[in-house]
């Protein structure tokens, strides 16, 4: 893992490789997953 942000109730991981990991709260879609379904495992 290169960064780890987070958010009230999200987290975005930037990974060594340039792609995206997110989990938590994902009611307005912002995890990126072009859904508003919550995560508790990063995807």
């Amino acid at each position: 893992m290169k960064q780890l942000v987070a958010g009230n109730s999200h987290t975005l991981a930037l990974m060594e490789d340039g792609t995206v990991k997110g989990w938590g709260s994902n009611s307005y879609g912002q995890l990126g997953l072009g859904n508003t379904t919550s995560i508790n495992m990063p995807a």
